[in-house]
C-alpha cells in the first residue's frame, strides 16, 4: 500500500502533538512542589515601637513581610492598610517633631536678639497635635499588620493540613496516577 507525502505529514503531526502532550503531563506531574510549611510561619515578637518579625528564624523588615504576604489574597488587603497608617504615622511625627523644633528655635533665637522672654508658641501649637495624631494611627497600623500575619500564619496552617500528592507511577493496570491525600 502507497502513502501519499500528505498522509505522512498528518501521521507525523498526530505523533508529534501526541507526544507533545505526554511531555506536558510527564512534566507537570514530575516537577518539584514547595509546599509551605508551619516553619514558614512569620513569627511576631512585640516592642515598643511596632513588631519585630522573624521569617524561619531570621529577622525580616516591614517591607520583607509585605513581599511574603503579596501571595495571600486574604492577609494583604490588612498588610497594605497597615502600611498606609504606618506611613501616615511617620508623616505625622516627623511634620509634627520638625515643627516644634523649629518654633523653639525661633523662639529662642527671638529671646537671645531682643533679651526678652518670646511668646511665640506657635511650633508648639501646631506640632503637638500632629504627633498626638500619629500616635491612634500608629496602633492601627500596629492592629492591622498582627491581623495580616495571624490569617497568614492561620491559612498557612490549613493549607499544610491537607497536602494532596500527584505522581506517576506504576499501578496493577500499567502506568497510572498515583495521588496521595
Amino acid at each position: 500500500m502507497f502513502y501519499d507525502i500528505s498522509d505522512k505529514y498528518l501521521i507525523m503531526k498526530s505523533l508529534y502533538s501526541h507526544y507533545f502532550f505526554l511531555l506536558i503531563i510527564i512534566a507537570f506531574i514530575s516537577k518539584p512542589s514547595h509546599s509551605q510549611k508551619v516553619s514558614d510561619s512569620i513569627k511576631i515578637v512585640n516592642k515598643t515601637a511596632g513588631y519585630e518579625y522573624s521569617y524561619q528564624d531570621k529577622k525580616i523588615s516591614f517591607t520583607a513581610v509585605g513581599r511574603i504576604l503579596d501571595n495571600n489574597e486574604t492577609a494583604y488587603p490588612h498588610y497594605i492598610t497597615a502600611y498606609n497608617f504606618r506611613a501616615t504615622s511617620n508623616i505625622l511625627v516627623i511634620a509634627g517633631g520638625s515643627i516644634v523644633v523649629i518654633g523653639s528655635i525661633i523662639a529662642i533665637a527671638r529671646v537671645n536678639e531682643n533679651n526678652e522672654q518670646a511668646n511665640t508658641f506657635t511650633g508648639v501649637i501646631i506640632g503637638l497635635p500632629l504627633m498626638a495624631l500619629s500616635i491612634p494611627t500608629h496602633y492601627i497600623a500596629k492592629h492591622n499588620m498582627k491581623k495580616a500575619i495571624e490569617i497568614y500564619n492561620q491559612d498557612l496552617s490549613l493549607s499544610t493540613y491537607y497536602k494532596v500528592k500527584t505522581e506517576l507511577g506504576l499501578t496493577s493496570n500499567g502506568i497510572g496516577f498515583i495521588v496521595h491525600f
